[in-house]
């Protein structure tokens, strides 16, 4: 498996996503005392191939690694980003690449990437329990972070969700 640089990747993307690709960009800073360059890719898919992108990262790297997703509520759509690696290991080779995909929030449904990346499994639950993202062919539905009793349809980290009195603690008393 050969490994691709920076831009033979992002060629590579633009040229297997076509028009399911909305955008991509290479980010770049310097860190540390040597002034290492660090690049990261960043790309924007339609939602409903993101298993298909993950198949693509796998013709580049067999085993891909799932760092973390984080979410942001948008208004009325939600943004989930899958921050990966490939080439881990691979000394002053390892590129970082995040992939946003987003939904509306009145039917906010992804493909699961689980089955491929099993590391994404919770993570993706987060992503359900926090901010009610619904996946598709999720293996496992239950609450990670948050008590078992906490109600199913209260979202904390959405931005118009204000939830029951009845959950407000006054700590200070």
């Amino acid at each position: 498996m050969r490994i691709l640089d920076v831009q033979e990747m992002m060629s590579f993307f633009k040229e297997k996503l076509g028009e399911n690709l909305i955008s991509c960009e290479l980010r770049s800073w310097t860190a540390g005392l040597k002034k290492v360059e660090c690049k990261e890719i960043w790309l924007e898919i339609k939602p409903n191939v993101l298993p298909d992108f993950v198949k693509l990262l796998k013709e580049l790297d067999e085993a891909p690694h799932s760092l973390v997703a984080s979410a942001e509520d948008l208004g009325d759509d939600i943004a989930v980003i899958y921050h990966l690696s490939v080439y881990s290991g691979e000394f002053n080779r390892e590129i970082q690449i995040n992939v946003r995909v987003k939904v509306p929030k009145s039917d906010p449904r992804l493909p699961s990437i689980s089955h491929l990346i099993p590391g994404a499994l919770i993570t993706e639950q987060e992503k359900e329990e926090m901010i009610g993202v619904i996946y598709e062919d999720l293996p496992e539905r239950r609450h990670v972070f948050i008590a078992d009793d906490f109600p199913r349809d209260i979202y904390p980290w959405r931005k118009d969700e204000k939830g029951p009195q009845s959950l407000i603690r006054k700590v200070n008393e």
